[in-house]
């Protein structure tokens, strides 16, 4: 969305894919400023690949990673999402024993640190 910045338009996203309602975990710390406004800091930035063929990069995005608290466990996505049986809840320990990318459980264990410490 237009003039959406980072940390909302993640929230946004969490809110139409999953139907939660997240509150972000942040400890960035605030500067004052007269005309502007210190913004939440991604715990990552990360790069990935998209559409790689023979060797060759389709595109690339840019993933800005903010941890979030979410009340409900009740996954209802808005018209046009992937449907609730295409999401799952991980504790610490499924998490080791998955078989998901090395980044999403690192980053997913750093997310259930943080969320358990706030």
């Amino acid at each position: 969305a237009r003039d959406e910045v980072p940390h909302e338009a993640g929230l946004r996203e969490v809110r139409e894919e999953t139907g939660l309602a997240p509150t972000l975990v942040d400890d960035t710390t605030g500067v004052e400023a007269p005309n502007g406004e210190t913004l939440p800091t991604p715990r990552h930035t990360m790069l990935y690949d998209v559409n790689v063929h023979g060797g060759t990069v389709g595109h690339q995005h840019v993933d800005h990673v903010f941890f979030a608290r979410a009340d409900s466990r009740t996954i209802d996505p808005a018209d046009g999402e992937e449907p609730p049986a295409a999401w799952s809840w991980y504790t610490a320990p499924e998490l080791r024993a998955s078989d998901l990318e090395s980044d999403t459980v690192e980053i997913g264990l750093e997310a259930i640190r943080a969320v358990e410490a706030d």
